[in-house]
């Protein structure tokens, strides 16, 4: 997997992603830290550690119970952000808080694609034929608290590391050869953005209808390649 990304300032405060994104490893990881950056980036490296080790010995022993609904790997990719969500608590909150992550992690093995997120970004669907289709939506706390006339801050609705548990679904999709997500961190969507024409699908034409919509309004833009 590759993925491209972009950010805009605007004139409103939204923190940019860590992100790790292995094209050999197929898994994508894009962790958005609200308050200390180093929380991030520990997230990543703790999803890392317990997914890695689960794909290279099958018996890896893990802490929680494993769910028969699901696939091998979502049940790998569930504990990983369990376990990560547990270290947070455990180094970062336990006193006071220092910081909470918001949270999208991608994972592939031939035509499965499996993901879970807490809070944003959005996830598009971007195929071949089709307008761009919402696979999940994450409205953060400012769309529900803003008036008319002008729109919060960006505010998360949802934190990893935070409290004991998370809640968040794990998805499986089955995905084209040719498919590709779009990820995307901003309080709205405009609807022209669903029906933009497949040529302007790219970093340059999303960011221009966003930018356009409302100037002041920061984003954060990913491209995903599955391929």
């Amino acid at each position: 997997m590759e993925l491209l990304e972009r950010s805009y300032s605007g004139k409103i405060f939204r923190p940019r992603p860590e992100i790790h994104c292995d094209p050999q490893g197929n898994l994508c990881i894009v962790a958005t830290p609200w308050g200390n950056r180093s929380v991030a980036k520990k997230v990543i490296q703790s999803i890392l550690d317990f997914f890695m080790s689960a794909r290279a010995d099958e018996e890896v022993t893990s802490p929680f119970a494993t769910i028969t609904t699901l696939s091998p790997m979502a049940n790998n990719l569930r504990i990983s952000i369990m376990l990560a969500n547990d270290t947070i608590r455990r180094e970062e909150n336990r006193a006071e808080y220092h910081g909470g992550v918001e949270l999208f992690v991608g994972a592939k093995f031939d035509r499965e694609f499996c993901f879970a997120q807490i809070g944003g970004p959005h996830l598009l669907l971007n195929r071949s034929g089709f307008d761009l289709q919402v696979l999940s939506g994450a409205p953060d706390l400012a769309l529900y608290n803003s008036g008319k006339s002008q729109l919060l801050a960006p505010l998360p609705n949802a934190l990893l590391g935070i409290s004991e548990t998370s809640n968040f679904a794990v998805q499986t999709a089955r995905l084209e050869a040719n498919d590709q997500l779009i990820l995307l961190h901003r309080s709205l969507i405009p609807p022209r953005l669903l029906a933009l024409s497949e040529e302007r699908r790219d970093l340059k034409g999303l960011s221009q209808v966003l930018a356009n919509h409302s100037p002041d309004l920061p984003f954060w833009l990913g491209l995903l390649n599955l391929e």
